[in-house]
């Protein structure tokens, strides 16, 4: 049981709350969290009944926002120089992004530090949160900033629902699209390419089994097995080979034009591919024949190019 437990925690942990998020998506997001701190900061001195005047308040509230949003740019610019300068879209875990809450909560007391040599009035305003006992860092503020952090995940993850299901959308028409623009060869010119695309060879029951890779429909692995399904020809009747082979030897020798490795354990003819579903947080191929592969979510912008290039 504690080690269920534990993989529970870990998986809870690394699970993701935003796929590739943009430069602007990150500057929408920022820019609420900024407002909710602002917003708070009258409120949790009346709760922490830190008395202040109008224009202390005022100074105050903005040199909150100030710091939290400096602090925010620090750690772009961290982020950025650890990634190479490749954020152009990144992904974000709860991990991740409570990790970078709780340096962002810190690094903008820090940066409230500095502003004292800047602005007299915010060390007066810092004196009467001392004489409070509230220390450096009040961290009586920590509930508050907790729950802007859970407020920010569900923004960000109603946020992420909308624009996956507007992308979903637009990927199945695209996908609609090529697939009514593609002529349907005729009965030469399935003859002609079945002659022309060399033969997929595979060790089957002791012989060697040669079957053309536009036939195949997908392939599913199990550790050192593959599962490969197969339409039906003239020369032979469609059939699932289960074959000793690895994906990665069957990844190699499919053309990379016909065919996506869409999950770790799955490979997909595109030409047998009808829709894209999403069930949940979770996608799925909808293929010609019925069946269903599921998608990892880090594949579905190679499957949009793919699409679009066939």
């Amino acid at each position: 049981m504690p080690i269920k437990s534990e993989r529970t925690m870990k998986s809870w942990f690394e699970e993701p709350i935003a796929h590739m998020t943009t430069w602007a998506m990150r500057v929408r997001f920022y820019a609420i969290a900024i407002t909710l701190v602002a917003t708070s900061v009258p409120f949790l001195h009346s709760y922490m009944d830190v008395q202040l005047s109008l224009v202390e308040m005022v100074v105050h509230t903005l040199s909150v926002t100030l710091s939290t949003a400096i602090a925010i740019l620090l750690f772009e610019l961290m982020l950025w120089l650890y990634l190479k300068g490749e954020m152009g879209r990144w992904s974000i875990s709860i991990g991740l992004f409570w990790m970078l809450l709780f340096g962002v909560f810190l690094l903008s007391f820090i940066v409230m530090n500095v502003t004292h040599d800047f602005l007299p009035i915010t060390l007066d305003i810092w004196n009467k949160h001392i004489e409070r006992d509230l220390g450096p860092v009040p961290w009586k503020i920590l509930p508050v900033a907790l729950l802007i952090g859970y407020i920010l995940i569900q923004l960000i993850r109603r946020y992420q629902s909308t624009q996956e299901v507007a992308d979903l959308k637009k990927l199945n028409e695209q996908l609609q699209t090529v697939k009514d623009s593609a002529e349907p060869p005729n009965n030469e010119a399935k003859k002609n390419r079945h002659l022309d695309t060399p033969k997929f060879v595979l060790s089957y029951k002791g012989e060697n089994l040669y079957i053309n890779p536009t036939l195949i429909i997908r392939v599913e692995s199990n550790e050192n097995y593959c599962h490969i399904l197969a339409a039906p020809d003239e020369e032979q009747g469609g059939h699932c080979y289960m074959v000793r082979i690895t994906l990665n030897k069957v990844v190699e020798q499919l053309p990379e034009n016909l065919f996506l490795q869409v999950h770790r354990s799955h490979i997909v003819n595109l030409n047998y591919v009808s829709n894209l579903v999403r069930q949940g947080r979770n996608y799925q191929l909808q293929l010609t024949n019925g069946d269903y592969v599921p998608v990892s979510r880090s594949r579905i912008n190679q499957i949009r190019q793919k699409i679009l290039v066939e």
